[in-house]
């Protein structure tokens, strides 16, 4: 039987992930497992699979942006951003590209920004995986 480590972030929420057959829960920071019947792995085979990192930092986000499309990439995204009509929706896009910790991959601003990029959700969901190595 191998062994966990447990992850720090795992302690501060409920989780959740199935590995080959068996499911695994940390809940309040307690370890569980069990075996998932055949029949409910065939159902979550077939997807749709929620991504495996649903948040990244800020630092990440846009360290990976310019490795993956260059350093231009950061005045795209300030376009986008100066071509929201709203002024209160442009000012708080503003202040989340420029101050937020983290980045949700399910925020509004993220989809808006993955859309004008021609991303799709399976691409996102990668970009977070890729992003999230970034150290």
């Amino acid at each position: 039987m191998g062994t966990v480590t447990m992850q720090p972030e795992w302690v501060a929420k409920d989780i959740a992930r199935v590995v080959g057959s068996k499911q695994f829960h940390v809940i309040e920071g307690v370890f569980f497992s069990y075996d998932v019947p055949q029949e409910s792995m065939d159902k979550r085979l077939a997807g749709p699979w929620p991504p495996l990192v649903d948040e990244i930092s800020r630092y990440q986000l846009k360290t990976w942006l310019v490795l993956t499309y260059g350093p231009t990439i950061m005045d795209q995204i300030t376009g986008i951003i100066s071509e929201i009509a709203d002024p209160t929706e442009k000012a708080l896009a503003q202040i989340a590209w420029e101050s937020a910790a983290v980045v949700q991959i399910a925020h509004p601003l993220t989809v808006q920004f993955a859309e004008a990029l021609g991303l799709d959700s399976e691409q996102i969901a990668a970009a977070f995986e890729a992003a999230s190595k970034i150290v």
